[in-house]
């Protein structure tokens, strides 16, 4: 039969059980560090922002242990909902501070204002974007190299720490005046190839409408930049 040990919590009582030959102060130590009832406590001791009376300390333990247990079977929901609601609070945060900056007479306290504003609008944005991570994890890709030349093989798949040394380099020299690369690198041939080739550094078009909005981008971002400075 397993003992229980009663440990007073303000005026509520923390039931925490015995295992096998463990003594009390074994069992309550190993309860009390776990970090589901650390983050319970956490929760327990700013309540008063809530309702204390409303809340139970244990109760919050039992509810942390429970999703820990799904997390592990793979369950995000509990996780999902907190990354949302997060992101919320943040940008209601963000909206608060902006239209506090608003009413600011002095140019030190809108540039206070405005600074913590967009700080909880980047944490927004960074909880967002883990959330979406989640959902829709990147797909890294592993590629098996594959060398394919005419002639001779090239393993170009070196070691990251590999030097060249002289009679690498020597080989390599050898190696060059036998493919002799440059008989193949002749340019455009047929005549709508060199009229394309001929075109390669004009600037016009789309790309140019997108370094004209980039720099505009700049210039706003310089402005906002001097006026928080």
């Amino acid at each position: 039969m397993a003992k229980q040990i009663e440990k007073k919590d303000v005026n509520r009582v923390i039931e925490i059980k015995t295992k096998g030959n463990q003594t009390p102060l074994e069992a309550s130590t190993e309860y009390l560090l776990k970090p589901s009832f650390l983050a319970a406590s956490v929760i327990d001791s700013n309540k008063q922002q809530l309702s204390k009376d409303h809340i139970d300390l244990q109760y919050t333990h039992a509810m942390l242990e429970k999703s820990l247990v799904d997390i592990k079977k793979g369950g995000l929901a509990d996780v999902e909902e907190v990354l949302y609601t997060q992101a919320c609070a943040l940008n209601m945060m963000f909206s608060t501070l902006v239209m506090r900056a608003n009413k600011q007479e002095y140019m030190s306290n809108l540039q206070t204002y405005m600074s913590l504003a967009f700080k909880a609008q980047n944490q927004s944005r960074t909880t967002l974007q883990a959330l979406v991570d989640m959902k829709q994890p990147n797909q890294t890709a592993f590629i098996k190299q594959a060398n394919i030349a005419h002639g001779h093989q090239l393993v170009n798949n070196f070691p990251f720490n590999m030097t060249w040394t002289a009679q690498r380099r020597q080989r390599q020299r050898e190696l060059i005046q036998t493919w002799k690369p440059w008989n193949r690198s002749t340019g455009a041939r047929t005549p709508e190839g060199k009229a394309r080739s001929s075109q390669n550094a004009t600037k016009s078009g789309s790309s140019l409408e997108i370094r004209e909005l980039i720099k505009q981008m700049n210039a706003m971002l310089r402005e906002q930049k001097d006026l928080l400075s």
